[in-house]
This record gives structure tokens, sequence and C-alpha cells, in this order.
């Protein structure tokens, strides 16, 4: 056999080994998926959850309790649908640079689609009612034309997802948000000094109004958000719901953890919290099929 023959069959064993190993990295990746999913599935049953399973519904409340998420995954598919849209030919050019630029931040010239679903869905009974728990997944596909004289049009998907525990509350309460703190915070500072600072450790403030500072700060309710295992990186109380995430994947210990804290933080609430005098705290699942 002469080199050209030899180099010929082992390129030939190189393409053969590398299909192979595609097909073994999907395969695996699936039989993980399958049995995340059966894990899950044995936690609801063991713990007396009822299973829904997959949930459109779900995912629509987590988003709009939580738009950041939202967010950050068209501005991901809006920068990778320019940077594809651009190319090479920005390269060196910071007027072309800059100007891609804005239109990344604008959104101009960007048709953007966003799917929401939600999986691994459960309802939990706690102490004080019941809640629903699971992972919602938001996926953008965003088309966007080049800057002018680069032209055509490109597309790109990007996609977040994160675990999720919502209630419906019996009553109003002062609305709150706080979510992940951003890292222009921890570098530049700027959060509020009169907050505790295991709060603004985690957290940013972008709704906060005196009523649910008392009932939330001034009482240590807020403490239920730092427990541990689970890492809690958003909460809202809005629209008659609570709702509490983590950024992290669904796990046994997170559905878990995230219920546990719902159900620790509505109970620390004060009485004078709550637009109307209750004889007893009730939540409600949001979604119960």
């Amino acid at each position: 056999m002469n080199v050209e023959q030899l180099v010929e069959a082992w390129g030939g064993v190189a393409v053969t080994a590398f299909a192979v190993l595609i097909v073994i990295a999907v395969a695996g990746g699936l039989i993980a998926r399958v049995l995340r999913y059966q894990s899950l599935r044995a936690l609801a049953r063991g713990q007396g959850w009822r299973w829904l399973g997959r949930s459109e519904r779900f995912g629509r409340l987590v988003a709009s309790a939580f738009p950041e998420m939202v967010d950050a995954a068209k501005r991901s598919a809006r920068r990778s649908a320019r940077r594809t849209a651009n190319g090479s030919s920005q390269r060196g050019d910071l007027a072309r640079q800059a100007a891609g630029l804005a239109l990344d931040l604008s959104g101009a010239g960007t048709r953007t689609d966003a799917r929401v679903r939600g999986r691994c869905v459960a309802v939990a009974p706690t102490s004080v009612g019941e809640a629903t728990v699971g992972e919602a997944r938001i996926s953008v596909r965003t088309s966007t034309r080049g800057i002018p004289r680069q032209g055509g049009r490109r597309s790109a998907t990007s996609s977040a997802s994160c675990t999720a525990a919502v209630a419906r509350l019996p009553a109003s309460v002062p609305p709150v948000r706080l979510v992940r703190r951003r890292l222009i915070t921890r570098l530049l500072g700027g959060a509020d000094e009169s907050l505790p600072e295991e709060m603004t450790r985690r957290f940013d403030v972008q709704e906060l109004p005196e009523p649910a500072r008392a009932a939330l700060v001034d009482t240590g309710a807020y403490r239920a958000l730092l427990e541990r295992p689970v890492k809690v990186e958003g909460l809202t109380i809005a629209d008659g719901h609570v709702a509490v995430m983590t950024r992290r994947r669904l796990s046994r210990g997170r559905a878990r953890g995230l219920v546990h804290v719902l159900e620790q933080l509505v109970t620390a609430l004060p009485s004078d919290a709550w637009t109307e005098p209750l004889d007893r705290v009730e939540l409600q699942a949001p979604v119960t099929d």
C-alpha cells in the first residue's frame, strides 16, 4: 500500500470515527434527557405532587413574571444575527462596527419571534396551599437585515431557560421585582445602601415601594430568598401571583427548594402586608392541567 492509499484509508477511518462520535453524543444526550425526565417525574410522584409534564401556559406565566429572561434571549439572537449579516466586512472598520452595534441595541430592522414552553411541570402541595413548579424555556428566532451596502437578511436563534415556582395569592400585596444582580452593579456599585447587604449582594431592585419594603425587608421575610441549597435569582410579586426562579437547570433539589422558598416567603409576610384581612393564607396553583 502506497502513501496515498494509506492516507485515503486513514482519512476514511477518521470520518467514520467522527460520525460515530456524533451519533454517540446525540444518543447520549437523548438518553440523559429521558433519564432526567423520568427522575423528575419520580420525584413528583414520590412527593405526592401532581405531574403535568409539558405546559405552555406555565412557560408564558414565568416569562411574564421574569421578562428579563425573554429580553436576554432576544439580545443574544440579535447579536448573532447581526454578526452573521455584517460578516467579515466589518472587521477593521470602526464606523461600520459602531453602526452595527447601534442597530443591535435599538433592534431596528429586526424581526423577532419568541416561543415559550414549560417542561417537567408539576403541582406541589405546601403547608399553605399549592404551587406550580417546573422549567421554562424561551426560544427566540431573529431575522435582521445588514447595515446599508452590506445587504442581505440573516437569521439566528437563541434560548434561555430557568426553573421557577409560581403561586396565585389569596389577596393583593405590594408589588415586588428583584432580579439577579448585574455585573455592572457589582463592579461600579449603585446598590441601595438602605437595604441589607446580604440582599443587595444577590439582587438588583427593580420595584420595591415603601409598603413592600416594610413587608419584605423590615420584617426579615426576604431571608427566605437566601436559603440554601437553591440559589434564588429572581422574585416577582405582581398581578395576584408570586414567583421565584433560578437560572440553574431544573433538578430534584431545586424543584423542592423553590417550593420551600415560596412557602417560607409567603408565611413570613406580616398580616398587614395584605390588602384585606385573611383568616388563613391559602396559595393556589395557577396551572393545574
